[in-house]
């Protein structure tokens, strides 16, 4: 268990650091909630990575968490619904077993500290609904939640802007036309 704990302080550490970088690598495009810390009460070790498109489809990223100060959690992303500075992250616990489990991060930005909070969600396999989660304030580390504006004008593809924006299966358009065309609801063309 000691090796366990001394694993997730050493990533919670190297992600306290960087989790500014990786907000700022993240595309405009996407939703994301990143960064690491500790509540110093029921959640320890925490690090999420968490991303999506603007309407929370093609989940990707992991969460792992220590609570009690000896029970590690954690597990692939799920689902990740962001409104502002909240984000609601959905995570299948294959550490502790817990199956479904939700994490709600709260980006207060420079206004305070941010908050964190977590929990098992049996049945509850998508971010449409939450579940009652313990929350508790970061005393340190730092969340960056990111919430990405969709894809809805032509005007979003032009001056290099088609470079940030997936179409519906994820993949990154390939050149500006195929952005224009997909805002307008136009089949993609075979090259």
């Amino acid at each position: 268990m000691r090796r366990v704990l001394a694993i997730g302080l050493a990533v919670t550490a190297t992600l306290v650091f960087s989790s500014k970088a990786v907000a700022q690598s993240a595309t405009l495009a996407e939703d994301s909630a990143v960064g690491a810390g500790s509540t110093g009460g029921l959640f320890s070790s925490i690090v999420v990575d968490a991303r999506s498109d603007p309407s929370g489809a093609n989940p990707s990223g992991i969460v792992s968490l220590v609570v009690f100060g000896t029970l590690l959690v954690g597990g692939p992303v799920t689902c990740l619904a962001v409104d502002g500075n909240v984000a609601l992250i959905g995570f299948n616990d294959t550490t502790s077993g817990f199956g479904e489990t939700q994490a709600l991060v709260v980006d207060n930005g420079d206004s305070g500290p941010d908050v964190f909070g977590a929990a098992p969600s049996p049945g509850v396999t998508d971010c449409s609904s939450q579940v009652s989660l313990p929350l508790e304030t970061l005393i340190t580390g730092d969340f960056v939640v990111h919430d990405a504006a969709p894809l809805t004008a032509r005007q979003q593809c032009f001056n290099g802007g088609w470079q940030q924006y997936t179409n519906a299966q994820g993949q990154p358009f390939r050149n500006q036309g195929q952005c224009v065309a997909f805002v307008e609801g136009k089949p993609p063309q075979i090259p």
